[in-house]
């Protein structure tokens, strides 16, 4: 069966309903430029790193989609790997809570952790650490490492934004910052990936993604 397409994603990257891989691609490209956090204040900066996670997140979920569709078409007994499940709802913190900042706090490190598992697990899953192998069950174990970052990302923010004068304001800076680098090594992964994408289909009309390519 080939799975339909997630409505949020197409609404993130303002996509219409049946889009193709250059209208993914062009769209990617569009939502990059135009919400980079660099382009933005300082004041607005951590919403727009938001904004760019759930941008790199909509990309290769679209990208990781077209490919059980083209497995599909091309192998219709095979059996494809599932499509990205859309992300749950933002978890609200029960209230009152004595002590919110730490719950924040508490969940921000928990899905950091869990963001860091499936990302190496995506990384031995290759078999090669350098590189990163654009198949869709990689796929997939990536885009479910960027939703916990994102999760994290959100509660850190929260803790810095809410309760300046927290004990923990100091470490939820420190996440964010390496939360930062980590979305700055996905959307140098979907560059390379709508890049490696464009060459393959250019050459062989084919949207596998069986080949490596590098992070860095």
């Amino acid at each position: 069966m080939i799975p339909e397409i997630p409505a949020h994603y197409l609404r993130i990257l303002g996509l219409p309903d049946n889009p193709d891989s250059a209208d993914i691609k062009r769209a990617y490209h569009q939502a990059a430029r135009s919400n980079h956090p660099d382009l933005f204040p300082d004041s607005e900066h951590q919403k727009q790193e938001l904004a760019m996670m759930r941008i790199n997140e909509a990309y290769m979920a679209l990208t990781a989609l077209f490919y059980i569709r083209g497995q599909a078409e091309s192998k219709p007994s095979s059996n494809s790997p599932p499509a990205a499940a859309p992300p749950s709802p933002e978890e609200k913190l029960p209230g009152p809570l004595k002590n919110p900042d730490y719950v924040y706090y508490k969940r921000g490190i928990e899905n950091y952790r869990a963001g860091q598992r499936r990302f190496f697990d995506r990384k031995n899953a290759a078999g090669r650490p350098q590189h990163f192998v654009p198949d869709s069950q990689l796929l997939n174990l990536a885009i479910s490492a960027l939703r916990h970052f994102q999760k994290s990302y959100a509660c850190f923010y929260q803790v810095v934004s809410e309760y300046p004068d927290s004990i923990w304001v100091r470490d939820s800076k420190f996440h964010l910052w390496r939360l930062e680098q980590y979305n700055r090594v996905y959307t140098r992964i979907c560059r390379q990936l709508a890049s490696r994408v464009a060459a393959k289909q250019e050459q062989q009309g084919d949207p596998g993604l069986a080949e490596p390519f590098t992070e860095g």
